[in-house]
């Protein structure tokens, strides 16, 4: 092949993946998105960016901005995948159920909705945890 077929073949695979990632934003975390929009983050609230989650088989790895209050968890993508279409998210913490147990890592898992699992690192998800006492969401067991 010649230099430029293969830099053909790079850019053709580069837009295929931009495609690809695009339709997977479009089917998993928009529908999220809607459910969960957007708030400000408190003052006070725990910040810390390149984070890594998972959306059901979603995977984000270090793309996730985060910023965790006493009110909500807010997950605020990185600048390349918010130009892919991906929307910030504030999730109140009445609105979800730690699910006991760690995973592998340290990382928790958080129950967002019927048959979603929102899976992170154990900073800010354990903050769920901290909420049963006072009335927030609980355990599922």
């Amino acid at each position: 092949m010649t230099s430029w077929q293969i830099g053909l073949l790079i850019v053709g695979i580069a837009i295929f993946d931009a495609w690809l990632i695009r339709a997977l934003i479009r089917s998993k975390w928009t529908p999220f998105a809607a459910r969960h929009p957007a708030r400000p983050p408190l003052a006070h609230a725990e910040r810390r960016n390149f984070q890594s989650f998972n959306l059901g088989l979603f995977n984000l790895t270090w793309s996730i901005h985060v910023a965790a209050d006493a009110d909500s968890l807010h997950l605020i993508p990185a600048r390349p995948f918010r130009w892919l279409g991906m929307e910030r998210v504030s999730m109140k913490w009445d609105d979800v159920d730690l699910l006991p147990g760690k995973r592998f890592g340290g990382r928790r898992a958080i129950r967002i909705g019927v048959g979603q699992e929102l899976i992170g690192p154990a900073w800010c998800l354990g903050m769920a945890e901290a909420r049963e006492g006072r009335g927030g969401g609980g355990t599922i067991p």
